[in-house]
């Protein structure tokens, strides 16, 4: 499978209102420009969607007979604590035949409209500079150095930057004004109205950079920039670089959907009619079809996957004796810290939790938390301190606003590894509401949401509450497993 486009936007400014919006806009333009009932026979639509699934994801695929598939993939989902809107257009040709590699292209005219539209939506920036779709105007000296200091000295810039030249030119002539929208989420487009503007440019770059005469790429750190030398460029001569680079971008790593609701059983007194039995068996066929795609696609993916574990095996020896030798090493400097410095040594979950009270500034600990610590045996003292400590650098980095509380979740599952469950189910909370009931600072706290790791003998449960209006996470239990529906 190739990728032929590829763009992508990310906002931090978001909440679970947002993404819900967001997807009923997807929603909506599917409806709008493939409609179910006038849909050719050639294209199907996937839909991945449930009201417990944090990822939305659509795709419309195009395949021919003894042809190639073809499909455009949207997909809306948080990831480190940011909301992602990514649209992807994918070939998979026919089995059997060895054929050249499809150039990158750009989308239909719908897909570039969506994008758009969400880049006038959400407030995506790529180093500092809003994402809309619209061409950047240098017509001052002043301007010329700022676009300078986005192309030298913006580190967190991604996005290319494609320079024109608009000297004694309207706006209607120039080669690259229309491609700004066609390249939301790819490029930006910057015009050098005047010869203040170009000047102030190469002066602060300390080079001639820019030429009036010709289009320059400017690429992102550490590529260097690259001029057509022609005055009169090809679109793709243009296009088909960056269209080429975009699409080599890694996909957005998702988790799989949840397993859907177990159907209720039919009682053997209604028996189906055989319209319903017909209906019954289309839906089956289809969805035999839908898993046979699906098989094959896995069947490819797996033998690419089994060339790239084979070049592997050497370095996994190798790290297999790094690992070796690292143990060791903990062991030597665990006993070297016991003779200097007794009190840093974690010998049970108890002293992990007293360390933790004095490294970790971001949380809050609970009676309760110390009197569960000390009666629990098996879960690793030292895994019990670094779950905390990034639990503490996570809450530091929510209170500098590089994540809405929308985004918890997602912030500690993607960024820090740790596997959150940010509440208990309303059943558990009422049956054993004894078991996540504490009392902290002369009132009593309802704890729910909590990290999991370990099983068996290392089994660990860490009980939190959260409050979202301070911004505060308060540890109440550590303990192997509080009572719930699975009890």
């Amino acid at each position: 499978m190739q990728c032929t486009y590829a763009a992508t936007l990310t906002t931090k400014r978001w909440t679970d209102e947002t993404r819900v919006a967001c997807v009923g806009e997807v929603t909506d333009w599917l409806k709008r420009h493939f409609p179910a009932d006038r849909l050719p026979a050639n294209i199907r639509i996937r839909v991945r969607a449930n009201g417990d699934d944090e990822v939305h994801r659509v795709e419309i695929i195009d395949s021919r007979p003894n042809g190639p598939t073809n499909s455009i993939l949207v997909t809306i989902a948080p990831h480190k604590g940011q909301l992602v809107v990514e649209v992807r257009m994918r070939h998979l040709p026919t089995a059997g035949g060895i054929i050249p590699p499809r150039p990158a292209q750009l989308p239909p005219k719908a897909v570039t409209e969506l994008l758009t539209h969400f880049a006038t939506r959400l407030e995506a920036y790529d180093a500092e500079r809003r994402i809309s779709g619209e061409v950047f105007v240098a017509r001052t000296e002043l301007d010329g150095q700022a676009l300078a200091a986005d192309f030298r000295d913006a580190l967190a810039r991604r996005l290319p930057i494609v320079a024109e030249c608009t000297i004694d030119k309207s706006p209607d002539n120039t080669i690259t004004g229309s491609l700004a929208r066609e390249l939301v989420g790819i490029a930006r487009v910057a015009h050098i109205a005047t010869e203040d503007a170009l000047r102030g440019f190469n002066e602060y770059c300390g080079a001639k950079v820019l030429d009036r005469n010709f289009i320059t790429t400017l690429w992102p750190r550490p590529e260097n920039p690259v001029t057509i030398h022609t005055s009169q460029p090809s679109r793709d001569q243009i296009l088909q670089p960056l269209l080429a680079a975009a699409a080599a971008q890694p996909e957005l790593p998702i988790q799989g959907a949840p397993l859907p609701p177990r159907p209720a059983t039919v009682p053997a007194s209604a028996p189906d009619t055989v319209s319903q039995l017909e209906q019954r068996i289309t839906e089956q066929r289809e969805h035999i079809d839908q898993l046979d795609e699906e098989l094959e696609e896995v069947e490819l993916e797996r033998d690419e996957l089994a060339e790239t574990l084979e070049a592997r095996d050497d370095e996994i020896a190798m790290l297999r004796s790094s690992l070796k030798e690292a143990a060791i090493q903990v062991t030597t400097l665990d006993m070297e810290l016991a003779q200097v410095a007794p009190d840093r040594v974690m010998r049970s979950v108890l002293d992990a939790l007293n360390r933790a009270r004095k490294d970790c500034h971001n949380l809050v600990f609970a009676r309760d938390a110390f009197t569960t610590a000390n009666e629990l045996q098996g879960p690793p003292p030292r895994t019990v301190f670094s779950i905390l400590r990034k639990l503490d650098a996570a809450v530091a980095r929510w209170r500098a606003d590089q994540f809405p509380a929308a985004g918890l979740r997602s912030f500690l599952r993607d960024e820090l590894g740790l596997d959150y469950v940010p509440a208990i189910s309303e059943n558990a909370a009422q049956k054993y509401a004894a078991d996540y009931t504490i009392t902290h600072a002369g009132k009593t706290v309802m704890l729910g949401p909590h990290i999991r790791h370990g099983r068996n003998r290392t089994l660990l449960r860490i009980y939190l509450h959260v409050d979202n209006d301070t911004r505060t996470i308060l540890v109440g239990k550590v303990t192997r497993h509080l009572r719930d529906d699975t009890t």
